[in-house]
């Protein structure tokens, strides 16, 4: 009888292995073609081990099972708690479907590239995991594997070999890919936008208060998210491209300089934080800097009391920054009075006999 496909052994042996692949191409080989000699059929038929007794090696599988740890845990706990099957199958590329809840939503041409390279050279080492899509019979969403399927799309294969989960809550898809992608990649701030937003627009959160349960986030750090999302596009290239360099709080920065700037601004200052390396500190001040110069300054007014010889208060006048002035005077003295429109209308060349 063929032996069962390990296939959370095999998911944490690919998690881990995808970081040393990303620590240096050469390294990446030679390790792979350690693995190859080891496991002349791949990773899903179980590698030779030295001759050992039987009680020795299955000592070996138990502990190896016993605590599967990250994703490979989340999937241990769908199919025990939650009554998930798992099984096994080589399906056709065109019948995997791009998980519409996919928390990552921008891929990396030269990680596909360095992917496809692997795959020629290696072959398909770990089984894309997929869940069979409910509308559509015969075909499947992918919840892991993407950057595996378009690496093999590339270089022209035209099957994978897949775990597939039945009976898989939507909800599941987003949080299982969401873990992946952390724990092989890293998601930027995008992506987890993105993420957030497919939430909403699939009904899978129909509240705020659902969003935070699902994403287990806080409500402020959400928002701060979803705002990314009306970034101008050039400035979304950029963070995706360099997002080493965007954290959230120095991305959410740039949507509160949109508001006090333009597009083109904040754009040449998400290329700053890039070719300068700018910190969050110095990218903070730069937006509230913007904010003051963007804000009217406050008017400052002067205003001065007009008294009469015997000291009772005429009126006021009044001058701004701006330039105005009002003169707010009450005459008992018809003749004073005539005497100083008089004045006024002669300074300002009026028409005595046409008022306004």
């Amino acid at each position: 009888m063929a032996e069962k496909k390990n296939f959370l052994g095999s998911l944490s042996r690919g998690i881990h292995r995808d970081g040393e692949m990303r620590t240096a191409l050469e390294d990446r080989f030679s390790k792979a073609e350690k693995v190859i000699g080891d496991r002349p059929n791949g990773l899903l038929v179980p590698a030779a081990e030295p001759e050992t007794s039987d009680v020795a090696r299955d000592d070996k599988r138990g502990v190896a099972a016993s605590a599967p740890t990250g994703v490979a845990a989340d999937v241990a706990n769908l199919v025990a708690e939650k009554g998930v099957h798992q099984r096994f199958a080589t399906l056709p590329i065109d019948s995997l479907q791009s998980n519409p809840l996919n928390s990552r939503s921008f891929y990396n041409p030269e990680a596909i590239e360095a992917r496809a390279v692997s795959i020629q050279k290696e072959g398909q080492l770990v089984p894309v995991l997929v869940t069979p899509d409910r509308r559509h019979p015969g075909k499947y969403l992918l919840i892991d594997g993407h950057y595996r399927r378009l690496a093999m799309q590339s270089i022209g294969r035209k099957q994978m070999e897949c775990c597939v989960l039945d009976d898989l809550e939507p909800v599941d898809f987003y949080r299982l890919s969401k873990a992946l992608n952390h724990e092989r990649e890293g998601e930027t701030v995008l992506d987890v936008a993105l993420g957030l937003q497919k939430l909403r627009d699939n009904g899978i959160a129909a509240t705020d208060e659902e969003l935070v349960s699902i994403a287990g986030e806080n409500a402020t750090k959400i928002s701060k998210l979803l705002s990314l999302l009306d970034l101008p596009a050039g400035v979304r290239d950029t963070i995706q491209e360099h997002s080493a360099h965007f954290g959230i709080n120095t991305a959410y920065e740039l949507t509160l300089f949109l508001k006090a700037s333009d597009a083109r601004a904040t754009e040449h200052l998400a290329n700053r934080i890039v070719t300068e390396n700018l910190t969050f500190r110095k990218v903070e001040s730069i937006r509230k800097n913007a904010e003051l110069g963007k804000r009217p300054k406050k008017q400052l007014s002067r205003q001065y009391r007009i008294v009469a010889s015997n000291g009772r208060e005429l009126g006021t006048l009044k001058e701004w920054d701006s330039g105005r002035v009002v003169l707010d005077i009450r005459f008992d003295d018809t003749k004073h009075r005539d005497s100083l429109i008089s004045e006024i209308k002669a300074k300002f060349g009026l028409d005595s006999t046409s008022p306004a």
